[in-house]
């Protein structure tokens, strides 16, 4: 009788009932208030992680893993290297769940919305050695360089703001009233996505080096940067171009994209039956290629102007013996009907110096004896034909 009258004389006071009242309200906002921070009394898993920025980054932002919250910023410090930069350093409260971090783990600092508020992203390695409590992650690990949306905004200076309101704007106005086509055009597309399948898989192959492009890409970005404005020219004038091109859209460019579709119906139609002619004539010009030769007539060059007289006696030594070299060779051209037009004055003046210098050998040759007397140069051999028949050598 005399406990349940204690307990009864308790809950009747009302001073220790608001007493206890306002005791459990005080535990609640303390453990609401510092609930971001972490329950007290629950053992936690720290380390620091050094990132090179952390703009509006604040005490109790969530730390996460593959998506889902591990932990909490604990503390924020500036810090300065040696060599004058800055970085910032993070105290981590994890949950000792993840302990061990891997050691080649990455720390990103990552928007959460647009309203500016981030948070901490941990990528796990697959090192077999992790970070022990109170461990620092080194300033390399922090990678990717993340980007901001003030960075990412800052592109749109007011030129570019008014150029992208154009494009929305004709965007829009070529789209309008095209509802219908662009079903269809997705209807069609169905297919196309089945197709596509082993062709990205193909890309996706890390044979292919397909992380490279990107690369490539920047790289060649930087290698055109300097002819940048040359660049805005040629978009320039393209644009003109293509003004020019609108005059006549309608109705010639259209009618002439209308009869495409049909132009290539016949064609699909017409190939066919022309590639066996094709491969005929093929086969006709391969088998008449041994007998092209034969084709070309050797029709000997009639020798100029400048070929003909004293031009074709060229002067070599002087000697009787050369002389009757000389005539010999005259007589051997004449067999080649290309050479008796040219080497007829020239035959009838070696005849003469030859029995001039027989009947006189001391005697000084003439002129023409002298042109003569150096060995006969065939007509033909003087218009380029040195190998045709009949020609003497010399």
């Amino acid at each position: 009788m005399s406990r349940r009258r204690g307990a009864t004389a308790i809950a009747s006071n009302p001073v220790l009932v608001g007493v206890a009242t306002t005791l459990v309200i005080v535990v609640a906002v303390f453990l609401a208030y510092n609930a971001n921070a972490g329950l007290p009394w629950v053992p936690t898993y720290r380390v620091s992680a050094d990132v090179p920025a952390a703009a509006s980054l604040v005490k109790g932002n969530e730390v996460r893993i593959g998506g889902l919250r591990v932990g909490v910023v604990d503390k924020i410090t500036p810090k300065q290297a040696s060599n004058g930069s800055t970085y910032t350093k993070l105290d981590l409260k994890l949950e000792t769940r993840i302990r061990k971090l891997p050691m080649d783990s990455t720390v990103i600092v990552r928007p959460r919305s647009a309203l500016g508020l981030k948070y901490i992203e941990i990528t796990r390695g697959s090192s077999t050695q992790g970070y022990p409590d109170g461990a620092t992650i080194p300033l390399k690990q922090a990678t990717p360089q993340p980007v901001e949306f003030d960075d990412f905004f800052s592109m749109f200076d007011k030129r570019t703001r008014t150029g992208e309101q154009q494009n929305l704007r004709g965007f829009g106005d070529a789209f309008a009233g095209r509802g219908q086509d662009l079903n269809s055009a997705l209807q069609n597309f169905v297919p196309l996505v089945g197709l596509a399948t082993p062709v990205l898989s193909n890309i996706a192959d890390p044979q292919t080096n397909f992380r490279r492009l990107f690369a490539s890409q920047a790289r060649a970005a930087q290698i055109v940067a300097p002819v940048a404005v040359a660049q805005g020219e040629l978009w320039a004038n393209l644009d003109l171009t293509i003004a020019a091109f609108a005059t006549v859209a309608r109705p010639f460019l259209q009618e002439t994209i209308s009869k495409g579709p049909g132009g290539q119906e016949v064609a699909i139609q017409t190939f066919p039956k022309i590639r066996p002619f094709f491969n005929e004539t093929a086969k006709f010009f391969t088998t008449s290629n041994p007998a092209r030769l034969r084709w070309r007539s050797p029709r000997p060059r009639l020798p100029t102007r400048s070929n003909t007289g004293p031009q074709c006696c060229a002067r070599r030594r002087r000697s009787t013996d050369a002389s009757k070299a000389s005539s010999s060779t005259c007589r051997t051209s004449r067999k080649t009907p290309s050479c008796r037009l040219a080497s007829r004055t020239c035959r009838t003046r070696c005849r003469r110096s030859t029995r001039r210098s027989a009947s006189s050998p001391r005697r000084r040759p003439s002129a023409t004896t002298s042109r003569c007397s150096s060995g006969m140069r065939p007509a033909c051999s003087v218009t380029g034909i040195r190998t045709a028949p009949g020609c003497g050598s010399w």
